[in-house]
Formats: structure tokens, sequence, C-alpha cells
């Protein structure tokens, strides 16, 4: 759970989507207010988050482009080497700017 004196604005806590809802409705109860005092990222996109109040600011996983990649490397002959995947940050208002 994110403690206070880190620094208002400052990115806390990152996780999936489902432990991320969890501690969005944790840090109220802990007297503190999201993204005043903390900001929340999750990792994955889940159609929740942009339901949530304030929205949650996540990172995309893009499995279409995922599995076509991984399809590919499997049906290739030879070492294919490391293969990246851009994972777009979907920002909403779950994050503040570090003062």
């Amino acid at each position: 759970m994110p403690q206070r004196g880190h620094g208002p604005g400052a990115a806390k806590y990152g996780a999936p989507s489902e432990r991320t809802r969890v501690a969005r409705w944790r840090v109220p109860a802990s007297g503190m207010r999201v993204p005043d005092d903390v900001s929340i990222v999750s990792f994955d996109n889940d159609e929740l988050a942009a339901y949530l109040r304030p929205g949650l600011t996540t990172i995309a996983l893009p499995h279409e482009d995922m599995g076509r990649r991984a399809v590919d490397a499997l049906l290739s002959p030879g070492d294919t080497g490391e293969l990246l995947v851009p994972m777009p940050v979907v920002t909403r208002e779950s994050i503040a700017t570090p003062r």
C-alpha cells in the first residue's frame, strides 16, 4: 500500500488492473486521494479502467500483435532474436505530474 511522505503526485503503485482496482478503493480509505497524493498505474488496460473515477491510467497490452509475432517467430527458421512490441500508455486521470 502506498505511503505518504514520498512527494505528492509521485507514482506509487502499479499492477494488473484487478489489483489496482482494489488499491483504488483502499487509497481513499487510508486518507489519501488519487491522484493528489498518490498516482496509480495499471498494466493491461482492461475495459473497466476507463469507467473508474478517476479513470485508471494503464499500459496497454497489444494481445493480437503479441500473438501474431509469437506465431511468426515459431514458424520462422532460425533464431528470431528479441521481439519487442510497443505497449502504449493510456493516460487517464489516475496520475499527476510529479511536483
